[in-house]
């Protein structure tokens, strides 16, 4: 899918079930569509994680930074290549040096992650 058509398949999944289109702000549809690739199964998961946890966060729309938490949390079951996550990773938080996390995920990756196919299980 494309960028229009990604935000187009948010909005109209959200309309069909009752819910607003602007719980989804443009700026996160563009990281989902960037993290996704435009793949609709990925995309659908990126979205119904975000909502439990908005859920769970009793907030009124979807942050970047909820996202960010939500592809950090998916990022190692499989649904990213190697290179996405790392693209990802870094499209939300720039480099390991910045972030203690990154710096401690970077440290074990090669110990904790397979790489099976260049898919990260």
């Amino acid at each position: 899918m494309t960028l229009e058509e990604t935000g187009a398949y948010i909005a109209y999944r959200l309309e069909k079930t009752g819910g607003s289109p602007a719980l989804f702000p443009m700026d996160v549809i563009e990281k989902i569509f960037v993290a996704a690739a435009g793949i609709p199964r990925i995309i659908n998961l990126l979205c119904d994680t975000s909502l439990v946890y908005g859920y769970a966060d009793q907030t009124k729309d979807i942050s970047l930074d909820l996202l960010a938490q939500v592809i950090e949390d998916k990022g190692g079951m499989g649904i990213f290549t190697k290179q996405k996550l790392n693209n990802s990773r870094h499209f939300f938080w720039g480099t390991a040096q910045s972030s203690p996390w990154l710096r401690y995920l970077d440290k074990i990756r090669d110990k904790c992650l397979w790489d099976m196919g260049n898919l990260v299980f």
